[in-house]
């Protein structure tokens, strides 16, 4: 669903900080927009025969993840003859958003026929191969919406999204730095590229660009997140821990970020406050197998071993084939001095790739 926010963002020119604004501002704009849709109700019922009003309310639809109705007003606007190229690519946006990507392509490629210079059209379509995994087709459909206008920045950042999928590091990075050389503010050229640089292992490079990110969208959750996650790498525990502080401030629905303030909280000692976080993971994702290993760890630091080997036992029924459970339950096993049941979880762990488990069972298992 990330490609298609990003869509809704390009066709009503929403910025990247709207879609990454607190819930407050989140219910401030959904307000905003149903008196926009009063509007607009209004004027159809004064002059039903506007097309410019069915437009507008069908975008306005789109953001209010009503696609049907969307759809219904776009349908409305071609029936009345004019626009066309618009309302078949506002249709085109809203079957992405209901995840009909063939139906999708299929309006993109009627407002492409009737307006071939449509470069958003190009864009969009771009997007709804991309969540088809058709990437060459995406990155054809990039290609062409630069060739009509190589100053569309998006188009940039999307067709580096998936050269960065089919690591093609550099097509990627030239991608990102053309959209910052074209807009030195933009927020998603500086996070895509640091993403990079973060999979290249470039941890402080990566941290630079999720600091320009942060300079430029102070509530951008995900940079906070994303930063941490280069300070946890360079062993800057601390300084990882403020910002995933800041991330969980900024959305506490975000359950990655728990798990990744437990990991922090576990390399500073605290045991306690990590399996809290843990715990909160298996609240908001009740079937995180790590997050049951993750408290089953911390538990352990504690001594206790029963609840280790219980959270153990939790993640194995959630992934039968997670080596690294079955290798931390045998530890387990091993402290409260069940050395059979030890070994029969160490022999299965190497048998899932687990080979560190190889040690104990040469030193415990003869």
């Amino acid at each position: 669903m990330r490609y298609i926010l990003i869509i809704f963002i390009i066709l009503l020119s929403l910025s990247a900080f709207a879609q990454k604004a607190s819930l407050k501002k989140d219910s401030l704009r959904t307000d905003s927009l149903q008196k926009a849709l009063v509007k607009y109700t209004k004027l159809i019922e004064a002059n039903p025969n506007n097309v410019n009003t069915y437009i507008n309310r069908a975008r306005v639809k789109i953001q209010l993840h009503n696609y049907i109705g969307s759809v219904e007003d776009n349908l409305k606007a071609i029936e009345l003859k004019a626009q066309t190229d618009t309302a078949y690519t506002n249709i085109g946006v809203a079957y992405s958003g209901l995840q009909n990507y063939p139906e999708a392509i299929k309006n993109f490629d009627k407002a492409i026929q009737l307006n071939p210079k449509m470069f958003k059209a190009y864009c969009f379509r771009g997007i709804a191969n991309n969540s088809s995994h058709n990437y060459l087709a995406a990155i054809a459909d990039y290609d062409s919406a630069i060739a009509i206008n190589p100053k569309f920045v998006d188009s940039y950042n999307y067709r580096g999204n998936i050269q960065r999928h089919l690591k093609k590091y550099d097509y990627a990075m030239h991608d990102y730095n053309k959209a910052i050389q074209l807009d030195s503010n933009n927020a998603d050229a500086y996070f895509n590229r640091a993403n990079i640089k973060y999979d290249l292992q470039e941890y402080k490079k990566a941290w630079y660009d999720y600091a320009k990110v942060i300079d430029l969208q102070p509530e951008n959750s995900h940079a906070f997140n994303a930063s941490g996650n280069c300070k946890f790498a360079l062993k800057d525990y601390k300084g990882a821990l403020v910002d995933y502080n800041t991330s969980i401030e900024l959305d506490p629905t975000n359950y990655n970020v728990f798990y990744h303030r437990a990991s922090c909280r576990f390399q500073l000692d605290l045991y306690v406050e990590a399996i809290e976080d843990y715990t909160k993971v298996i609240q908001l994702n009740p079937k995180n197998a790590h997050a049951y290993c993750g408290r089953a760890h911390s538990y352990a630091r504690l001594n206790n071993f029963d609840l280790a080997i219980y959270d153990c036992d939790k993640a194995i029924e959630l992934n039968p084939r997670y080596g690294e459970a079955f290798f931390r339950r045998g530890n387990f096993k091993q402290k409260v001095g069940d050395k059979t049941g030890a070994c029969i979880d160490w022999v299965k762990a190497v048998g899932l790739n687990e080979p560190q488990a190889t040690y104990n069972i040469a030193k415990y298992c003869k």
